[in-house]
C-alpha cells in the first residue's frame, strides 16, 4: 500500500484532517527517523534503519533532530502497518508457492481430459550391442552378418558372429556371388545398351543418312 494511502487511513481513524505533520511524515524516511530517535516496534524490538545508507535514498534524511514527538508518534504507527502488510504479503507468497510446490509434487503429470495429453509416454530404446530377448520381434537396428537376421548383432551372436571380419559384414561379397548369375546381369545390360542405340533417329549429314551399326561378340550388326 502506498504510504500516501497509509497516512489518510492512520488520519482518519484518528479522526483529524490531513495537516502539514502528514506532509512531512510523506517526506520523510521513516526508517532512519525512527532508529535515530531510538523508537520501538509492537514487539519491543528497535526499528532497523534505513537500509539505503550508502545509496541514494528516495526519502529525507534531513534534519532528524527536528522530528516532534507528535510526527514520531504517527511515524511508529505508520510503520508498524507497513511492516505487518509486509509479513502478511511475505507469508502469502510463501504459501502460494508451497502449495503450488506440493501440487506438481502430488501430480507432476496432469491429464486434462484429453487421452495421450500431458502424460509422460516411455518409448524403447536400444543401445549398441542390445540385442532381442528369446522369442521377440527382430529390430531394424539390429543385424548378424553370419546369421543374417536381426535378432541380435555380431557382437552377441550365439554362433560366433563377432568374428565375422567387419569389412564383411552387412555386404555382399565378391567371392559369395556366382558366377552365372554376373553373366545373366552382363547380358541383360548389353540387350538394353543395344535396343537403346537401335531405337536412336538416324544422323543426317551433308545429304547423307548415318545409321548405327554395332557388332557384337556373336556377330550382330
Amino acid at each position: 500500500m502506498a504510504r500516501m494511502a497509509l497516512i489518510a487511513i492512520e488520519s482518519g481513524n484518528a479522526g483529524r484532517p490531513h495537516d502539514e505533520i502528514d506532509n512531512q511524515n510523506q517526506a520523510r524516511c521513516w526508517s532512519f527517523h525512527l532508529h535515530h530517535h531510538k523508537r520501538v516496534d509492537k514487539l519491543g524490538v528497535l526499528f532497523a534503519n534505513c537500509d539505503r545508507l550508502g545509496e541514494v535514498c528516495h526519502r529525507c534524511h534531513k534534519h532528524p533532530e527536528a522530528t516532534n514527538e507528535e510526527a514520531l508518534n504517527r511515524l511508529e504507527g505508520l510503520r508498524n502497518v507497513q511492516l505487518e502488510k509486509y509479513e502478511a504479503a511475505k507469508a502469502k507468497r510463501a504459501e502460494k508457492k508451497g502449495k503450488k510446490a506440493e501440487e506438481q509434487k502430488c501430480a507432476p503429470w496432469k491429464a486434462d481430459g484429453k487421452a495421450g495429453q500431458n502424460t509422460r509416454q516411455t518409448q524403447p530404446t536400444w543401445t549398441k550391442g542390445q540385442s532381442n530377448a528369446a522369442g521377440q520381434a527382430g529390430s531394424g537396428r539390429a543385424w548378424c552378418s553370419l546369421c543374417e537376421n536381426n535378432l541380435h548383432t555380431n557382437r552377441n551372436c550365439p554362433n560366433g558372429g563377432e568374428k565375422v571380419p567387419r569389412t564383411q559384414r552387412g555386404r555382399v561379397q565378391e567371392a559369395d556371388v556366382n558366377e552365372e548369375w554376373l553373366n545373366r546381369k552382363v547380358a541383360a545390360h548389353t540387350v538394353a545398351a543395344l535396343e537403346k542405340m537401335f531405337a536412336a533417329p538416324p544422323i543426317h549429314t551433308s545429304g547423307h543418312t548415318i545409321t548405327h551399326t554395332c557388332t557384337t561378340s556373336r556377330g550382330w550388326q
